[in-house]
Parts: structure tokens; sequence; C-alpha cells
């Protein structure tokens, strides 16, 4: 976490977008697209008192948001992207 985003704390996930945001505003027409990288702690996910596989679930759509250019950088971003986390685990 401080390598790559300067923060000197432990963090469950980090996402590492292939694309820049806007390139999905507009029209994606391709098949298959590479969406970039996610690293995964294992450990930081070990020691949250919620369950494992249900915390790692809610990680990796955090995680897949990001990479399709969804953010929490200010209050309205973060309930956007809460919202949208939110209605994905429920499918």
């Amino acid at each position: 976490n401080f390598k790559y985003r300067k923060k000197n704390k432990d963090t469950d996930i980090l996402s590492f977008p292939w694309e820049d945001k806007k390139f999905y505003k507009g029209k994606i027409n391709k098949k298959n697209i590479y969406l970039g990288d996610l690293a995964i702690s294992y450990n930081y996910i070990k020691k949250q008192e919620e369950n494992f596989e249900v915390y790692l679930k809610k990680i990796m759509i955090h995680g897949f948001l990001h990479l399709i250019g969804y953010d929490h950088d200010n209050k309205k971003n973060y309930l956007k992207m809460e919202e949208k986390q939110k209605k994905i685990l429920t499918l």
C-alpha cells in the first residue's frame, strides 16, 4: 500500500486498472477486454472479524469496480460505488 499509494497502513485490496476511467464512458464493442490486476492481502482479510469468504467476495467486487472506473475519492462517488457494490452482492 505504501509503495503504490503512499499510505502507511495495511489494506485488503489494491487495483491496477489497465484503462483510464474515460475508456468505460464510451461505447465498448470489444468481446475481450483486459481490465487490469488486483492484489489481495490474504493476511489482512484473515484478521477481519468477518467471514473470510463473505469479505473476500465484497473486496473482489470492490476491486473490480475500481478496475472499471469507479472510485470513492469523495462522498458522492463513495455512495455511488457503495450502492453498485451492494447491488452486485445481492445478485
